[in-house]
């Protein structure tokens, strides 16, 4: 510090003994930056997707080819499971909430997933003189006289219903963790495409190449146990409790904007039923080989999927929750007027990648809804909801129809018939998104939490 005189003015100056602080220039991410804190959520999606991915849709084809079960026969089945997810979704739901503990709930779920597996595989081995090469209604009743039909329902509806609960609540749990963390839900959830993608084809190829679903199997079993591992590192604790979950729930199901919801969730959930399970069993009947079908599935996941999921965010700020489930009732009329002119099973792949908007973006509305209509500590409970309707009432009915119109009308024309349905569907969203902007100005679902 010096002093300087100067005809009564006094001038000081201060020499800084430090230099002064750069300003922080803002960090820009480029492309290929990994975000750490969700590298776990993105082995997450990829090892759950991809194990299942490795057993769950070749089930069908065990079903028809190894036991013999009918189209019918299979829609009864498929339909008690739906049906009960309207009961187990909740009651599963409930427990996460009340209990607040998910992890434990998703590893007694995954282990219970597994176990019927080997037995299954064993009692399929033993049932191949039990292939039907009929199909006429009065053959179909032996269908319920052999105890592997039984035996297949009842194992298979265990790891359905086990399945169904981890959805939930891994969907539930990762998007509260994921929004701590500032991430983008859909970007993380496109990893399971990727996984979804990929192992279905090595499955399919597995497969084909044995003969056999056991390798596949195995595939299956080493990537869940990998999940369990990887979900043990991260953090899925609820940060809120409510403690009057039902009385909570019930202000979200008063809402009318939630129940125009959930009917269209319902109306998507019919088509959700007969592409899980009837497009493979159609592409199979029509000479689609194992190879085919996971390839098939590939397109759904990584061409299909990851773009819409990665934009996800983008489109429902853009358009919206409601007006986003009319588009993906659309999709579903137009996947499903193309198979009912199908001749060569190789056709099926342009058209798939409309999947990206009946998967990879309809699930991301749906658990980015269930979130912002939950009131706090309801969350688990609010999916379940939703997801009962879509998976419970709304598959369990496609189901129904897509294995009665097969056996009866044949696959082709049970697709016509579905792709006028969806249509007619598309027509019933528009009047009810065009009502919601008659009395609110735009098709916007509020937040009961921002009501009260």
């Amino acid at each position: 510090m010096s002093l300087e005189k100067k005809e009564n003015v006094i001038n000081i100056c201060i020499s800084p003994t430090k230099p002064p602080v750069a300003e922080k220039l803002p960090v820009t991410k480029t492309f290929w930056n990994i975000n750490k804190e969700m590298l776990r959520f993105k082995i997450h999606f990829f090892l759950f997707l991809g194990g299942l991915a490795a057993g769950v849709p070749y089930v069908i084809v065990l079903a028809k080819n190894r036991i013999g079960i009918s189209a019918s026969s299979l829609g009864v089945v498929l339909t008690g499971q739906m049906f009960l997810f309207i009961f187990t979704k909740p009651i599963i739901g409930y427990l996460a909430d009340y209990y607040n503990k998910l992890k434990e709930i998703i590893s007694v779920l995954i282990d219970e997933t597994l176990s019927p597996t080997p037995v299954t595989e064993l009692e399929c081995i033993s049932c191949d003189f039990l292939k039907q090469t009929r199909e006429t209604p009065s053959f179909r009743k032996k269908d319920y006289q052999t105890y592997q039909f039984w035996l297949f329902s009842m194992l298979d509806t265990i790891s359905a219903i086990c399945l169904s609960g981890i959805f939930t609540l891994s969907d539930t749990a990762c998007f509260e963790s994921i929004q701590k963390h500032r991430g983008d839900f859909g970007k993380q959830r496109l990893w399971g495409n990727i996984g979804w993608g990929f192992v279905a084809l090595l499955a399919g190829f597995l497969n084909d190449y044995t003969n056999d679903f056991l390798a596949a199997y195995v595939l299956m079993g080493i990537l869940l146990s990998l999940f369990l591992w990887n979900i043990s590192k991260i953090d899925l604790v609820k940060p809120h409790y409510s403690k009057n979950i039902l009385k909570d729930v019930g202000t979200v199901l008063r809402s009318r904007e939630f129940l125009f919801f959930e009917v269209v969730i319902f109306c998507n959930g019919i088509g959700t039923g007969i592409i899980w399970y009837y497009l493979i069993w159609f592409l199979n009947s029509i000479g689609g080989s194992e190879l085919l079908i996971g390839l098939s599935l590939t397109v759904q996941s990584i061409v299909g999927g990851i773009p819409f999921m990665f934009f996800s965010g983008w489109f429902i700020r853009k358009f919206g929750h409601f007006n986003l489930l009319v588009v993906s009732m659309a999709a579903y009329g137009i996947r499903f007027l193309w198979c009912s002119y199908l001749q060569n099973p190789w056709w099926i792949l342009p058209v798939e990648f409309l999947h990206g908007i009946n998967y990879g973006l309809y699930y991301t509305v749906l658990g980015s809804y269930a979130k912002l209509s939950a009131k706090p500590g309801t969350e688990a409970t609010t999916q379940a909801i939703l997801s009962s309707t879509h998976e419970g009432l709304g598959a369990g009915f496609g189901c129904v129809l897509s294995g009665m119109g097969f056996d009866y009308f044949g696959g082709r024309q049970t697709f016509f018939y579905l792709s006028i349905f969806c249509m007619c569907a598309v027509f019933n969203g528009i009047v009810f998104s065009a009502y919601l902007q008659t009395r609110k100005g735009e098709a916007k679902f509020t937040s009961p939490n921002e009501k009260s």
